[in-house]
């Protein structure tokens, strides 16, 4: 009876160290093709990074604070960025608005959001094409 029961629990570890073998291959190629895509993702960035421009949009990021009424991708585009649509601008160079002191437009660690609707940015709120 002893020994029915030292092949199976060598059995048993027979079949995790294949399991184990077979998961360890899977995760080693899925990381191999990650990297490789990775390495591809930037090769095609330096290429489009050097290649040469055109006429360029130097957006300041002014939509948020000035013309969006709400949070819509479709809000955020329209004002500016939609009208170039077929035009022969090829590069856009968007910046987020910072109002100073630590206030920025986009989510980040190291300042707040802005997010005012008081006083000098009252007026630019619900007066929008967006």
């Amino acid at each position: 009876m002893q020994w029915n029961r030292v092949r199976a629990v060598f059995r048993s570890m027979l079949a995790l160290a294949l399991a184990s073998s077979v998961l360890s291959a899977v995760a080693g190629a899925a990381e191999e093709n990650a990297a490789a895509k990775l390495e591809q993702l930037r090769s095609q960035r330096r290429e489009l990074a050097h290649r040469q421009r055109g006429i360029l949009f130097d957006n300041d990021g002014n939509e948020p604070v000035k013309h969006c009424t709400e949070v819509t991708r479709e809000a955020l585009l329209a004002p500016e960025t939609t009208p170039l649509a077929g035009t022969q601008v090829d590069s856009i160079f968007y910046c987020t608005w910072s109002s100073g002191f630590g206030l920025f437009t986009h989510a980040t660690k190291i300042g707040q959001v802005f997010t005012s609707k008081a006083m000098r940015w009252r007026p630019f709120h619900g007066q929008s094409e967006c």
